[in-house]
């Protein structure tokens, strides 16, 4: 609902009207801090979730770095992750989970993948990646495991689709009120 401030053209009436101006602007700028830590607290939602569904989420971690200045508020939702050394070279879970490895789990690729360079079969000297039976691999104890590769959860893109979804419906809740 717009905000109207009425006044006639006298001194005491700007002055009013300056003071309402000045206790809308702190409320909107409240409202735009609640606004940017709704849509961030979805997409962490969403994220978390998604990277649950991973056997490999343990190895990710979630954070929103919030910037507040007196005009905006700006929210931004990070994924980071550790980097796991295999005989076979450095892997990066994160990655793994967003992106997918292995055909068997992922005939569909991120829709992102392209962009970014990575999906199935981006690993470098991979081979089994398009092998619909899966593949072993050895571990660091010397005991040979089966596997499909890892699905791709997307946790970030899901994350974003999501906010996206719902930026106008959590923008009407809370600058309605």
């Amino acid at each position: 609902m717009p905000t109207r401030i009425k006044m006639r053209l006298c001194e005491s009436d700007i002055k009013k009207a300056i003071k309402q101006v000045d206790e809308y602007w702190k409320k909107l700028q409240t409202k735009t801090k609640v606004f940017c830590g709704r849509i961030s607290e979805l997409g962490m939602s969403v994220a978390s979730a998604k990277i649950g569904e991973a056997p490999l989420g343990k190895y990710v971690h979630l954070n929103v770095k919030y910037e507040n200045s007196a005009s905006s508020c700006k929210a931004v939702l990070f994924a980071t992750g550790d980097v796991l050394n295999t005989e076979y070279g450095q892997v990066m879970p994160l990655m793994m989970i967003e992106f997918g490895a292995g055909v068997h789990y992922n005939p569909v690729e991120n829709p992102k993948a392209g962009q970014f360079g990575m999906g199935v079969g981006t690993f470098p000297d991979q081979t089994h990646a398009f092998q619909d039976q899966g593949w072993y691999y050895m571990d660091v104890s010397g005991e040979w495991h089966h596997s499909y590769g890892v699905k791709a959860t997307m946790p970030m893109y899901n994350a974003d689709i999501e906010m996206l979804l719902n930026l106008r419906k959590i923008a009407k809740e809370v600058f309605s009120s």
